[in-house]
């Protein structure tokens, strides 16, 4: 009997040490470039916080760059899947190089991925 009860309390607590990590977006990317940077956890704080699924492709990986040089790269959906990640595939995007934009990504001060991008003036004579 004494051993059943350690037994699921060592499960139990096992189960509230990893559950937290089976619901967190923490297995969706990598960052692939630190650019020396020494605090790289307001990065993962803020790319936790984050819902990229409509910002993701389907079988590529995603490449986001901020403008401190750290360069973080989005799981396709089919890894996700691969690695049974939850994701909305409905939301992946194909790439298209002729319709993509490339932004570059600053940290706000309130902890949330900012991206900024340049516009082209089309106009003709200008």
């Amino acid at each position: 009997m004494k051993n059943t009860r350690f037994l699921a309390l060592t499960l139990t607590i096992f189960a509230f040490l990893i559950m937290p990590e089976l619901f967190s977006q923490k297995s969706t990317y990598e960052i692939v470039q630190n650019n020396n940077v020494s605090n790289l956890s307001e990065y993962n704080i803020a790319m936790d916080k984050a819902n990229f699924d409509s910002y993701r492709y389907i079988n590529k990986r995603r490449k986001i760059t901020f403008n401190t040089g750290v360069e973080i790269e989005l799981l396709s959906v089919y890894e996700l899947q691969k690695l049974n990640i939850p994701v909305d595939a409905s939301k992946g995007r194909i790439y298209n190089k002729k319709n993509e934009t490339t932004p570059i990504y600053r940290l706000g001060k309130n902890g949330y991925i900012l991206a900024e991008i340049e516009t082209k003036n089309t106009l003709k004579g200008k």
